[in-house]
């Protein structure tokens, strides 16, 4: 695998993430590259719109497939586009949400990340995503960001904790993230 090959995959997993801890991912990894390289490489991936970097985090975004290199008229519409458009269509709309990040030492970081709060008692919104929220989980977040197992986030002064996650892929793309959220065990404050 080439080195551009594996910073993508690797942003791909760990985003949003800062610099360093991208480098140390990649020497975990036994990928050889320096500080340079990687910043040459992260260059080419902003020009190509795949990096966007704000206030030292590093954000990867893949460009779907099914949008790209097609005619206006055979452009298929993703399962992310889709399910934000059934959501819609009964008052379920993307919202900033702030999450705190399970980092490798075990302290937190905090982001705020666009998604879609679905709760258990929500049958309306499951019924229009066709998605159902199982019994041994609070509710679901739907997004595009890189949320992970054991983040935290607050949502209506309730704490949560994402337990699982469950990618959603148009063909081999991932489109988005399906976390699944449950009470943590231990309480905990937000920021803390």
């Amino acid at each position: 695998m080439d080195i551009e090959t594996a910073l993508e995959n690797c942003l791909s997993q760990y985003q949003p993430v800062r610099p360093k801890d991208l480098m140390s991912k990649l020497h975990q990894r036994k990928i050889k590259i320096s500080r340079s390289q990687l910043y040459r490489y992260a260059n080419k991936l902003s020009k190509a719109g795949k990096l966007d970097r704000k206030n030292g985090i590093w954000y990867y975004s893949r460009p779907t497939p099914f949008t790209e290199n097609l005619s206006s008229s055979n452009k298929r519409i993703s399962s992310w586009e889709s399910l934000k458009k059934a959501l819609a269509e009964i008052g379920g709309y993307l919202t900033d949400i702030e999450v705190e990040k399970r980092r490798s030492d075990g302290t937190f970081d905090k982001i705020t990340v666009q998604g879609i709060i679905m709760l258990a008692g929500a049958k309306t919104m499951q019924e229009a995503a066709k998605i159902i929220v199982p019994d041994e989980y609070e509710g679901f977040l739907l997004t595009q960001a890189s949320v992970n197992e054991a983040d935290k986030l607050t949502w209506q002064d309730v704490n949560y904790q994402v337990k699982k996650i469950e990618p959603i892929y148009d063909v081999y793309v991932e489109s988005y993230r399906i976390a699944k959220l449950v009470k943590p065990h231990e309480p905990y404050y937000f920021g803390g």
